[in-house]
């Protein structure tokens, strides 16, 4: 209980100030990069917060080194700082994790922060402390793609699976799928959640594909990894694969065929074989 008051006061926070950030790192460091201001942003702080027990001499070693992140690094540092912090996470190592973010977006900021969260209150996964910061972590520097969207798809995710009464799976297990399925978002920048979850619903009903929890999640997982529309592509070609005004096929002939019509969803136009004989 405490530390859902002490995170979501935080995760209140972080909506506030983020909701008013549309910039970039990068957009800052071509026009305006107020290095200074980041450096006495941090030293204010350590001398504002005595509770942390932050010797001056080390608090500008901080200093200077979010400087380096220009514009909002001193910002970002602090929110992070504070986040870990409040969640019980000892002084140096809150220190060395929030550095990180110094150099880091506010997008790739606010997504390490509202993933730890989901990760870490008891209402959602309910993850020890350094587990969270794990899964948050992998999230972040693992998804080359856009931040904002692989946070979006995490969070339907987490919100289908903990509220689902057909996938049954323990809180971290829900985490590692969340987790796993967003990365597949990758290269469609985000958008995949929906797709997912359809893909999954259908595949495990018995009016479906009637498959079991794992084999539908794992099914789901293959034909989204050919992109958001790729669910479509399935569950229509599915269904017309079993349908009697369709091509007859057995279920697990209507399987196959359905995997490869989604196959195909993500693959570059192949030449086409008949003009092709003719040059």
């Amino acid at each position: 209980m405490k530390k859902n008051i002490l995170l979501l006061c935080l995760l209140l926070y972080f909506a506030e100030y983020f909701s008013e950030i549309s910039f970039s790192k990068e957009e800052f460091k071509e026009s305006n990069c107020s290095s200074t201001k980041e450096f006495i942003t941090v030293i204010q702080f350590f001398r504002e917060k005595k509770n942390f027990s932050v010797i001056e001499q080390e608090s500008k070693k901080i200093a200077h080194y979010v400087s380096k992140g220009c514009t909002g690094a001193a910002q970002r540092f602090i929110s992070i700082f504070e986040l870990l912090s409040q969640a019980g996470l000892g002084t140096k190592d809150a220190i060395q994790t929030a550095l990180e973010f110094a150099n880091k977006t506010y997008s790739e900021t606010e997504t390490f922060a509202l993933v730890f969260t989901k990760a870490y209150l008891s209402e959602y996964l309910d993850l020890d402390l350094y587990s969270s910061i794990k899964l948050a972590k992998s999230l972040m520097y693992e998804f080359k793609g856009d931040a904002v969207g692989v946070r979006e798809d995490f969070e339907k995710i987490i919100q289908f699976c903990i509220n689902s009464k057909d996938l049954d799976l323990p809180k971290p297990q829900c985490g590692e799928w969340a987790a796993k399925t967003a990365k597949l978002g990758e290269r469609f920048s985000g958008g995949i959640a929906d797709g997912f979850i359809r893909t999954f619903v259908f595949a495990h009903a018995k009016t479906g594909a009637a498959l079991s929890t794992f084999d539908a999640l794992r099914l789901s997982e293959l034909v989204l990894s050919h992109g958001p529309g790729s669910a479509e592509n399935f569950i229509q070609a599915y269904k017309f694969g079993v349908s009697k005004n369709g091509l007859r096929l057995s279920g697990q002939e209507a399987l196959h065929f359905a995997k490869e019509m989604a196959e195909y969803t993500s693959m570059p136009t192949p030449e086409n074989p008949v003009l092709a004989s003719h040059k």
